[in-house]
């Protein structure tokens, strides 16, 4: 929190500081590169932290389901279900998919 606070619209300066101290850098930097992700979305990143990034396709395929259900429920009364919720439903909670 200190880091996302201190340097509370710089994604690089917020996610080094947080990895750069004694303890336990790995957890550190995961949760404040939540809390900048979120804050200040994924164009804050910067592009060589994203150009070695492993598994990217996954990383953005997960990051694009995560918020479909919100877009879904922005564009879509809440009476009705929308497709993609009965993927995301199999997908994330019932397990019930296959990679492709």
């Amino acid at each position: 929190m200190f880091c996302a606070v201190r340097h509370e619209n710089d994604f690089r300066a917020g996610v080094l500081a947080s990895v750069n101290h004694r303890g336990d850098s790995d957890s550190t930097g995961a949760v404040a590169g939540n809390i900048f992700g979120a804050r200040l979305g994924v164009d804050a990143i910067p592009a060589e932290f994203l150009a070695n990034l492993e598994a990217r396709d996954l990383v953005d395929t997960m990051a694009q389901d995560l918020v479909s259900p919100i877009k879904s429920l922005a564009e879509n009364p809440p009476a009705v279900v929308a497709k993609e919720d009965v993927d995301w439903e199999n997908k994330y909670i019932y397990c019930s998919y296959s990679m492709k």
